[in-house]
């Protein structure tokens, strides 16, 4: 079978979460929930404890329990905007399927389609969500238990491989599979499967469906191996073929050294690597899938590591992209800030306010914590005649 689906991972949760507020307004939540919530944070009594009436467990120092606060803070707004998301990807694949079986026209059964509900949830919430394709080979349901990313998501009662085959049986079991219906009936959205570890959660359709073929003979085998090989062996050139032009990017006569080997040049668009804000745009010279883009342009960024003004303005590197079966050889042509004469210190002040809310969170909670200060001022709270005679 082929499919496509959508991934809602936690992690991009977590983060669209984390930033919808600054460091100092997290800061002041999670210590009104460490105040509200004291038995959560409780200290450990020691195992054996002195003659006298034992005294109730008391609470752990704030600085010593920050990250767990902070956690459990954020947990439930990450938990709802999941089930948000999640709600809103099932309406609107569902109310397109229906009418798609109504009409058997517009964009559902497009991976496009699929890219748009993405986008429209980004706009919306602010958390970015994948549509992958994997509409290029029928996968059996071996191969698809073979799918890190999905294979341990469940139904509740199945996993996502048997679930997948289950779904392809139905359309199977029907007499006509040719028809407009059974071509919708096929790719009806899954309900929602989760992976019990990570949380992450998928929805996916399936796009084709076949019955299982016979092992194929060794002459049609041999072509598919023969075609592997010489893609491996057509890659594993390109390698050492790069090789004269890094020397002649570091030189800085590449445009020469393409002439020379007969290959293309180009100059990307300007891009950056916020990856949640706006899809990178390279051009459209460079074509390549939304993980091989991916790919590119933190490659691409990794260079960063190597620029010095003064030194190395130019770094050089090869950038590979195996799953497309490409590979670039890069040079840094220019390097652009994001802030320009219309909206640098607007940036100034957001960047300022940043760094001065992450200073004054250090400070609190390394300096002016009340645990801190008893620390380093030594402080001993008077004795009451109350406790004194109790």
């Amino acid at each position: 079978m082929k499919l496509q689906y959508l991934a809602i991972y936690k992690e991009e949760a977590q983060k669209t979460i984390q930033a919808s507020k600054s460091p100092y307004d997290w800061e002041v939540e999670a210590r009104l929930y460490y105040r509200r919530h004291p038995e959560e944070f409780a200290a450990t009594q020691p195992t054996t404890q002195a003659l006298g009436p034992v005294k109730a467990p008391t609470t752990r120092p704030y600085a010593d329990v920050a990250q767990n606060v902070l956690a459990a803070v954020v947990k439930p707004q990450v938990d709802k905007l999941m089930f948000d998301v999640q709600g809103k990807i099932l309406s609107a694949l569902q109310t397109d399927w229906r009418a798609f079986t109504q009409s058997s026209s517009g964009s559902y059964p497009t991976y496009t389609y699929l890219n748009n509900l993405a986008n429209d949830i980004k706009a919306h919430y602010g958390m970015t969500v994948y549509a992958t394709d994997m509409d290029r080979d029928f996968l059996s349901e071996k191969e698809l238990g073979a799918l890190l990313t999905i294979s341990s998501a469940n139904n509740g009662r199945q996993e996502f491989a048997p679930y997948a085959i289950q779904m392809a049986g139905t359309y199977l079991a029907g007499a006509d599979k040719s028809s407009a219906s059974a071509k919708a009936q096929l790719m009806q959205p899954s309900v929602p499967i989760t992976d019990p570890i990570s949380g992450n959660v998928f929805v996916f359709r399936l796009t084709a469906a076949r019955q299982a073929q016979p092992t194929p003979g060794l002459a049609e085998a041999s072509v598919k191996i023969e075609s592997d090989l010489r893609n491996r062996a057509a890659y594993d050139m390109a390698r050492l073929a790069a090789d004269p032009l890094v020397v002649a990017a570091k030189a800085g006569t590449l445009p020469a050294a393409a002439i020379a080997m007969n290959k293309s040049m180009w100059t990307t668009s300007s891009f950056s690597n916020s990856f949640g804000e706006a899809p990178a745009y390279l051009g459209t010279e460079i074509t390549l899938s939304p993980g091989g883009e991916k790919d590119f342009v933190e490659q691409a960024f990794e260079m960063l590591a190597h620029y010095d003004p003064d030194k190395n303005v130019h770094p050089v590197r090869v950038i590979e992209v195996p799953q497309d079966g490409k590979l670039y050889v890069v040079r840094l042509s220019k390097l652009t800030p994001r802030w320009n004469s219309s909206n640098f210190f607007a940036m100034q002040m957001q960047v300022s306010g940043g760094l001065q809310a992450e200073q004054m969170q250090k400070l609190r909670s390394g300096w002016l914590d009340y645990d801190g200060v008893v620390q380093r001022l030594d402080y001993k709270p008077e004795t009451s005649s109350k406790d004194s005679s109790s």
